[in-house]
């Protein structure tokens, strides 16, 4: 009986020492820690924005196959200058181009042959010398009073001359052949240029090609009206291609965006509130806009804002739809896991561990939010309890805490 009791003793002290020592090993494998440092956190939700502008249309040409823009685009011009040139669609201007420069090879050839001198030249010297020996005789008759022989000499001057003129003056082979082809040339001109519009501004602003057609229905100005059945238009021709053969002026650098969010998101965005838009697509630039409007709808999901901003960013004046993240807040302090915080007695906290490896309850207050972690003040925090302010300690930097709060209970030894 007593060998039978000893045993007993015996087994309940192993048993004892196995809750007390090899549990406890279980326990802090099943319950990792976290230790908690300085970090930052973003609030954003992924948008599509519309983009709004003061704009124009001052030509579209549907019947012409080719634009020579005389401008870069997203430059400034003033009114009255000229901005591009449209083609007409026409398979005979590229034969016109051809015999245009044909004749011109012409008649530099021509022209070059006359400064040069022709086979003409000793033909010319002659009646040059004849020349000049009659009208040294036509001054002897005169002199002489020889009239009847005055008459005579004068006769054969005027024939040396044309016969001179029939070589190289207009009446002459080369003569006529320039004519004709300068002729030519100013009738080939006239016709090409009647295959050519050119295109001037009508008010000064910024070049912008292609059109999607909503420039006249939606603007800075009316915007402003935006509901929800005008912003389907506006969501279903935005997806139209630019046709490339428009030209748009944008009137300055102020515009609108239009986005559209779930009301889950809404909270903290009011009219008149500045917030943040990064474009993921050129370095993660970041842009200041501030709210204009809110439009919301008992019976809608979602609500629409409208958003003023007045910083260039590119492709501004190309793009209509933009893919940008709206940064609702950005927050600051010491990062915990969501899973780390529990509510216990409504306090909400985190286990905090001591060097023991002994867990404790610590309240914390939540600055913000995103999927995986929350920012938490640090070191302490002020908050009301029965209608005093007070002072609450809570977690600091390198503090380690329970990774899982829900995993464990106050005063447990994990390690």
């Amino acid at each position: 009986m007593r060998r039978r009791v000893l045993r007993l003793v015996v087994i309940t002290i192993i048993g004892l020492y196995f809750a007390t020592k090899v549990l406890p090993l279980f326990s802090e494998a099943n319950n990792k820690t976290y230790i908690v440092e300085y970090g930052k956190i973003e609030e954003l939700v992924p948008v599509k924005a519309y983009v709004i502008r003061d704009e124009k249309v001052i030509s579209y040409i549907q019947d012409y196959s080719d634009m020579e823009l005389l401008v870069e685009e997203g430059s400034i011009v003033a009114k009255g200058q000229e901005i591009a040139r449209f083609y007409l669609s026409n398979e005979n201007d590229i034969n016109v181009e051809k015999d245009l420069k044909s004749i011109e090879a012409r008649i530099e050839s021509i022209n070059e042959q006359q400064n040069n001198g022709n086979h003409f030249q000793n033909d010319i010297n002659k009646i040059n010398d004849q020349v000049e020996r009659n009208v040294n005789l036509l001054n002897v008759y005169l002199s002489n009073g020889e009239y009847d022989r005055v008459y005579n000499i004068k006769n054969e001057i005027n024939n040396l001359l044309e016969k001179k003129n029939a070589i190289t003056g207009s009446t002459s082979f080369t003569g006529i052949n320039l004519n004709e082809l300068e002729e030519q040339k100013s009738q080939l001109i006239n016709k090409l240029n009647s295959y050519v519009k050119v295109v001037k501004a009508d008010r000064a602003g910024y070049i912008a090609i292609g059109s999607d057609g909503l420039e006249d229905l939606f603007n800075l100005s009316n915007i402003i009206k935006l509901n929800f059945e005008s912003y389907k238009v506006l969501k279903e021709n935005s997806v139209k291609q630019n046709d490339g053969m428009s030209i748009r002026i944008v009137e300055n650098f102020k515009y609108n965006y239009v986005i559209e969010i779930d009301n889950n998101y809404l909270s903290g965005i009011a009219e008149g509130r500045v917030v943040r838009l990064r474009d993921n697509n050129h370095s993660n630039r970041e842009y200041k806009a501030r709210v204009r409007k809110v439009i919301s709808d008992e019976t809608e999901d979602s609500s629409l804002i409208i958003l003023s901003i007045n910083e260039h960013m590119d492709n501004i004046f190309s793009n209509r739809v933009l893919q940008l993240d709206l940064l609702k807040n950005i927050y600051d302090g010491i990062t915990v896991p969501n899973r780390s915080i529990i509510e216990i007695d409504k306090k909400i906290g985190v286990y905090k561990v001591d060097v023991n490896g002994f867990v404790s309850f610590v309240p914390v207050m939540v600055k913000g939010r995103n999927d995986d972690l929350a920012i938490v003040h640090n070191s302490h925090f002020d908050t009301i309890i029965d209608g005093e302010s007070k002072r609450v300690l809570t977690i600091s930097s390198y503090d380690e805490i329970v990774l899982d709060g829900a995993s464990v209970i106050e005063g447990q030894k994990i390690r």
